[in-house]
């Protein structure tokens, strides 16, 4: 209710200025986010999993970018069009030469700005740095700083300024500080991501005096339940919720001065977009994959220059659904992308398998998928434990024929398996990292684990048993895991303290090992079995008491 009060009095203050003579200047801002080589046709499972509507793509946000940049034209109008951040990294398309096809697909749609995100860096900072290089559009990214140097990147820059229609608009650049811990270490040893309200504070003062508005956009997240987490940020009186760095929403209410600011990073959109109650500043969100694009009109009074108005692009919100036949695809872009497609995808759809059931990744925990994906893990290496980040798989397996493009979906990153040489003890210790606070556990094979919430960190397992036989403190288990986590992501800091001797890296990618488990394994029915499990009233194995975590055993080795 409160939202609908401010946009009838932004439109109030709007209509004013025409009264007065003083017609607004209308500015148009076009945004994509978590795009994740998301360019080609698709379809719009998240309305109907069995028969979705066909969406455009990249061919039709050209023709709706085409559209609305030539009315703003012929209207003297401003238009904008940025995107925030991981644009490849989810599709072969995408991921096919490192994100240079999408880069190229930015090229030809025009693109005003680009703030990368965490996934550029995912094939190394010399593939990050080309793309950098191989944009025509500037990269904004204030916060991104090559530790040889001591100063960004190139060609980034930290911001840009673009008059539009009149107005003068600083736009700042800005890319999560946790890309540092959801990167390898060799991938990013190179450049540091610097603290991001420092950072914003100085450039918003340096352009206050420069420019007539100042947007940010930005690799940073607005939360999912942005009320809630904005009560419990004024309650606790905490500046900034996880010591990885500010998300957007923190950001723009710690720092004033900011007009606007487009995020991203987690996929979720907001369809009326937010606006901080302080500092008043205007958030944009889009849920990313290329389903669809935020459009964002706002209205600047000629005089002041300050935003007085907005208009969302549909009834419904600001988020447009790129759905075909909508939004024709642009004959030229449908071209440049499907014949790129076809290199990407050779083989992509051949049969591997049949899934008598859907096999989702639907549970807390525990799902049908994650179990099959650990399983794959395990196999592939010969473990004995296989564990994986539940936000490592993307998507379900549809009952039916399963294809390597099916795979590929679930499971879209080209993270390798790593598996080491660890002690029960301190096979114990990883799990209770990933039960500490709230957090809620990990996909898993090989194991049957309990624990409880009513116990204190690190003593919350309660239950383990590796294979069919009782947990072993002092015996030595194959572990494998991803390389993502084994660089000591997602909390397990401690998987970067094992010495070299006891770590084994592979080649064999995470799908690679999923579609070869298929193949070997179908018809496919993966079910629930209680591997990691919530249970406050289990009571503690002996065997589990005073256990200090240990990697490796006294003993050498190889004797």
């Amino acid at each position: 209710m409160r939202y609908v009060l401010i946009q009838v009095l932004c439109v109030i203050i709007g209509l004013a200025s025409v009264v007065h003579g003083a017609e607004p200047i209308s500015i148009t801002i076009m945004h994509t986010n978590d795009v994740h080589g998301g360019i080609d046709r698709s379809g719009a499972t998240f309305m109907d999993e069995e028969f979705p509507p066909l969406l455009g793509g990249g061919a039709s946000l050209a023709t709706l970018v085409k559209t609305l940049r030539a009315k703003a034209e012929e209207e003297g109008n401003g238009f904008l069009l940025f995107d925030t951040g991981d644009i490849w990294q989810g599709s072969p398309v995408g991921n096919y030469k490192g994100g240079e096809i999408v880069i190229e697909f930015m090229n030809r749609m025009g693109y005003d700005a680009w703030a990368p995100g965490n996934h550029e860096f995912d094939a190394g900072l010399d593939n990050a740095f080309k793309l950098l290089e191989l944009a025509k559009f500037p990269v904004v990214a204030a916060n991104l700083v090559d530790k040889e140097t001591g100063t960004l990147p190139p060609p980034a820059t930290p911001y840009v300024i673009k008059e539009i229609a009149g107005v003068k608009i600083g736009i700042i650049g800005l890319i999560t500080e946790e890309t540092e811990y959801y990167s390898l270490p060799e991938t990013v040893s190179r450049v540091d991501f610097s603290e991001i309200k420092p950072i914003t504070e100085k450039y918003v003062a340096e352009l206050r005096d420069q420019v007539d508005l100042i947007f940010v956009i930005a690799h940073l997240g607005i939360p999912y339940d942005v009320r809630s987490a904005y009560k419990e940020m004024i309650e606790t009186g905490v500046e900034q919720r996880i010591r990885y760095g500010m998300n957007a929403m923190e950001l723009v209410h710690h720092v004033p001065g900011i007009d606007l600011l487009v995020g991203g990073h987690i996929h979720v959109g907001y369809e009326q977009g937010w606006e901080d109650p302080l500092n008043h500043t205007i958030c944009l969100q889009t849920y990313g994959r290329g389903t669809g694009v935020g459009v964002y009109e706002i209205f600047v009074d000629p005089e002041t220059k300050k935003i007085v108005g907005h208009s969302l692009a549909e009834a419904g919100g600001s988020i447009v659904s790129l759905f075909e036949d909508e939004y024709w695809p642009d004959a030229e872009m449908a071209e440049f992308i499907e014949e790129w497609v076809d290199t990407a995808e050779v083989g992509m759809d051949e049969p591997i398998g049949r899934a008598l059931i859907d096999i989702t990744r639907v549970g807390v925990g525990e799902s049908q998928l994650g179990n099959m994906v650990t399983d794959a893990m395990r196999e592939a290496v010969d473990a004995d434990v296989a564990f994986t980040n539940l936000g490592g798989i993307r998507s379900n397996l549809a009952m039916g024929v399963i294809t390597p493009r099916d795979v590929f979906r679930a499971v879209p990153f080209e993270n390798t398996l790593v598996y080491f040489d660890m002690t029960g003890s301190y096979l114990k210790h990883v799990l209770e990292w990933r039960v500490k606070g709230m957090r809620q556990g990990a996909y898993v094979s090989g194991v049957e684990s309990a624990y409880s919430r009513t116990r204190p960190d690190f003593d919350r397992i309660v239950l383990l048993n590796v294979g069919e036989e009782c947990w072993d403190p002092d015996r030595i288990y194959r572990v494998v895991t991803t390389d993502f986590i084994a660089a000591g992501n997602i909390g397990l800091q401690i998987l970067t303290e094992i010495e070299p001797q006891y770590i084994h890296r592979t080649d064999i990618q995470v799908k690679e090992a999923v579609i070869e488990y298929i193949r070997r394994h179908s018809p496919l029915a993966p079910g629930i079995e209680g591997r990691f499990v919530r249970d406050d009233e289990c009571p503690m194995s002996p065997e589990l008491n005073d256990v200090l975590p240990r990697y490796i055993p006294v003993e050498d080795l190889t004797h």
